[in-house]
C-alpha cells in the first residue's frame, strides 16, 4: 500500500507538470511553402494557423442561440490528392490510437508539427496492462503496473512536448488497455475501475467540475463553435465501463447519448468509438460483432432523422475508412503498436487497408462561407491515405 500511495502521488506530481509547464513552440522556417507537396518531407513540417478563434467548449456550455436544429444528409466523394496548406482551413482535428508507451514516441514531434488545434486520443493511449515485454499482458488488473506505465508515457520527451503544447486542446476517450485489462467490461472490480477513472483523468488533466466527473464511466461531449456557427459536436463514448455481451454503453449512456443528438443543432456529430462500429475485423472487438448496441446505434440514428454522422475509431492496429448505413467512419490505428496485416472483412471499405502506423485528421475548410470537410490518414513520412470530402 505504501508503495501504491508513494508511486500515485509521484504520477500525479509529473503529469501536473506535463499538463500545467508553459510552452514556446518551435518556430520551423518554410522557404516555398507552393513547392511543397506530398508525401511531405519527413518531418510534416507545416506552419500553418487559423485565421480566426475557433471555440471548443465543454459539455453542457454551449447554447444555441438560434434554437435551430440541423438536419441535413453528409455527402461525400474519394479524392486523389489534397492541399494541406489550403489557405481556407480554419480549424484542424487530428487523431489517433493504439500507443504503446515502450516503443518510440518521436512521432509526438510530427503531430506537433502538423499543428491540429484540437487532438482526440481514441483509446489504448497507453497500455497500462502490459510491462516493457509486448507479450506480456497481465490478466488481471494491477494499479502499481498501471501507474508505471503512465509513469513511462510521462517521461517520454517528444510527448511530454506534445502536452505542454496549448495550442493544441487535448481530449480522448479509453478503450480496453488503458481502461484495465484486454476486452474488459462492465464485470471488473469497481475499486479497479474507480482508480483507471483517476488515472485516466488525472492523464487528460479534466477538471472537478466536468460533467463526466459527476458520472460513472468517461463519457462526455464537446461543441466546436467557429464564427457563430454551430460545427461540431463531438461524442466521446465509453465503450468499456458498461460493456457486456448484450450492450455496449448501458442505459444511463443510451440515455444521454440520443438526448444529446436530438438536441444537437451541430452541422455534424462526430462519434468517437474506442471499437469500430461499422464492421467486424477478425478477433477484435466491435459494434457489428456485438450485434444489440450496433442495431441500437443505427436505429436511433434513423428515428432522430440523423444523417450527419461521422465515426471516428481506432483499436485494430491498422487504418480504414468505411461507409455503411450513410455512415462514414474512419479508423486511425496505430501509433507506435504493432501493425496488423489482417486484410479480411473489407465489404464496406472504401478506401485501401493501411499497414503503416499512422494518425488520421479531419480539416474544416470554409469557402464562401460554405463549409466542408476533408479527412484522411496520414503515415509518419507525410503520405495521405483515404483522401475524403464531406459536404456538410
Amino acid at each position: 500500500m505504501q508503495k501504491f500511495i508513494l508511486s500515485f502521488g509521484f504520477l500525479i506530481i509529473i503529469l501536473t507538470y506535463i499538463l500545467s509547464k508553459t510552452h514556446k513552440s518551435d518556430n520551423i522556417s518554410i522557404n516555398n511553402i507552393n513547392q511543397i507537396t506530398t508525401p511531405l518531407q519527413n518531418e510534416l513540417k507545416l506552419e500553418y494557423y487559423p485565421t480566426n478563434k475557433p471555440t471548443l467548449f465543454d459539455e453542457g456550455k454551449y447554447t444555441n442561440q438560434l434554437n435551430k436544429i440541423i438536419k441535413t444528409k453528409l455527402t461525400f466523394n474519394l479524392l486523389d490528392d489534397y492541399d494541406l496548406f489550403n489557405s481556407n482551413i480554419v480549424f484542424r482535428i487530428a487523431f489517433g490510437s493504439c500507443n504503446y508507451q515502450h516503443n518510440s514516441q518521436n512521432f509526438w514531434n510530427k503531430i506537433n508539427n502538423f499543428n491540429p488545434q484540437l487532438w482526440i486520443f481514441l483509446g489504448d493511449n497507453v497500455y497500462a496492462d502490459k510491462t516493457d515485454k509486448w507479450d506480456k499482458l497481465l490478466q488481471k488488473p494491477s494499479i502499481d503496473n498501471m501507474i508505471e506505465q503512465y509513469e513511462k508515457l510521462a517521461y517520454s520527451t517528444p510527448f511530454r512536448k506534445f502536452m505542454k503544447n496549448k495550442k493544441i486542446k487535448k481530449i480522448g476517450i479509453w478503450d480496453d488497455h488503458d481502461y484495465l485489462i484486454n476486452d474488459a467490461g462492465a464485470s471488473e472490480n469497481e475499486h479497479y475501475k474507480s482508480m483507471s477513472k483517476k488515472l485516466f483523468t488525472l492523464f487528460l488533466n479534466i477538471k472537478k467540475n466536468n460533467p463526466l466527473m459527476k458520472r460513472e464511466g468517461i463519457y462526455s461531449y464537446y461543441d466546436l463553435v467557429i464564427q457563430n456557427e454551430h460545427i461540431a459536436r463531438f461524442f466521446l463514448l465509453d465503450v468499456r465501463t458498461f460493456r457486456s455481451e448484450v450492450d455496449i454503453l448501458g442505459n444511463d449512456q443510451w440515455n444521454w447519448l440520443e438526448k444529446n443528438l436530438a438536441d444537437s443543432s451541430a452541422k455534424v456529430n462526430i462519434l468517437c468509438s474506442g471499437s469500430t462500429v461499422l464492421t467486424k475485423i477478425s478477433d477484435w472487438d466491435s459494434w457489428f460483432k456485438n450485434g444489440w448496441a450496433y442495431h441500437r446505434l443505427i436505429n436511433t440514428l434513423k428515428l432522430l432523422n440523423m444523417n450527419n454522422v461521422i465515426i471516428l475509431s481506432g483499436d485494430i492496429h491498422q487504418g480504414r475508412l468505411i461507409s455503411k448505413n450513410n455512415l462514414i467512419e474512419i479508423v486511425s490505428s496505430s501509433l507506435s503498436s504493432p501493425i496488423e496485416k489482417y486484410d479480411k472483412d473489407t465489404e464496406y471499405n472504401i478506401g485501401k487497408i493501411v499497414q503503416v502506423h499512422n494518425f488520421g485528421f479531419i480539416d474544416i475548410i470554409n469557402e464562401s462561407n460554405k463549409y466542408y470537410l476533408v479527412g484522411g490518414l496520414v503515415d509518419f513520412n507525410g503520405n495521405l491515405y483515404n483522401l475524403i470530402k464531406i459536404l456538410i
